[in-house]
């Protein structure tokens, strides 16, 4: 699970994002503001409003409902879950009274390195 990740607001303009997803080579960003995670945007679904021109900001493009974990979860119940949602990564995230917190970000390269290296992933995990 990464604890350092780039997160873009749903204000962000779409021009913007996408210049930072090239950039950092990023396939999906968490959309959060205020610290509560608000979306999932992917690069895929960005680079459709970008040639359609149907949006401006990440806000109307980004999946606002998605799968989340917790930090408890154990690896294979949160595997099954970044598969199924078929975005790439599992925001991992606390309950507040305002809306879940991002604290984490369980990408499908984690899980791949967790897969070749056990050892030494599940010490960073």
């Amino acid at each position: 699970m990464r604890r350092h990740w780039l997160a873009v607001s749903p204000r962000t303009p779409i021009r913007e994002t996408l210049q930072l997803m090239r950039m950092a080579r990023l396939r999906q960003l968490p959309v959060v503001a205020d610290g509560i995670l608000r979306g999932v945007l992917s690069y895929a679904a960005l680079v459709e409003a970008a040639l359609k021109g149907q949006a401006s900001q990440v806000g109307e493009v980004m999946a606002p409902e998605m799968e989340t974990g917790d930090a408890a979860m154990p690896v294979p119940e949160a595997a099954a879950r970044v598969a199924r949602s078929r975005a790439g990564c599992l925001p991992i995230v606390e309950p507040t009274p305002d809306g879940p917190r991002l604290v984490g970000l369980l990408t499908e390269s984690d899980l791949l390195r967790l897969a070749y290296d056990p050892l030494r992933s599940s010490a960073q995990a």
